[in-house]
């Protein structure tokens, strides 16, 4: 059906059985009780379909939101999982482009050169300790 074509609605969509050719021994009021009838089950079956197409649309919306939410979150999960591997695969390639032996002769070296000079400040402190001992005054004069 197109959109210029006409409804055409019959006695059989609407489940009644077809009527016979009217006959003039019928009274006019009989015609139009049948017609007022005819009129109130037209306009019934009317709002029945309408409500069912509007039921229809909804619930097929409701799909399509559904079906897009379901949509975007699968996309947003797997680009979180293709930036998470990314990000996993350029850390593991960097700790094995890491040469770990001159890392930790580094490493060593620094804090090796960090005792030595505490050890150097604390000998410092003995000798000058030895010098001056703690209950004894100063000498007045060292000039040998």
């Amino acid at each position: 059906m197109t959109d210029k074509e006409p409804l055409k609605i019959t006695l059989e969509d609407l489940g009644l059985p077809p009527e016979p050719a009217a006959t003039p021994e019928r009274a006019p009021n009989k015609a139009r009780e049948t017609a007022e009838h005819l009129g109130q089950r037209v306009a019934g079956t009317v709002k029945d379909s309408t409500a069912k197409v509007t039921q229809k649309i909804a619930d097929t919306t409701a799909e399509t939101a559904s079906r897009t939410a379901e949509a975007v979150r699968d996309k947003v999960t797997e680009t979180i999982q293709t930036q998470a591997k990314a990000t996993a695969d350029a850390v593991e390639a960097k700790l094995r482009e890491v040469d770990w032996k001159t890392e930790a002769q580094k490493g060593a070296e620094g804090g090796l050169r960090w005792l030595s000079r505490q050890l150097e400040h604390i000998a410092e402190r003995l000798h000058q300790d030895d010098k001056n001992p703690p209950n004894t005054p100063p000498p007045a004069n060292e000039s040998h």
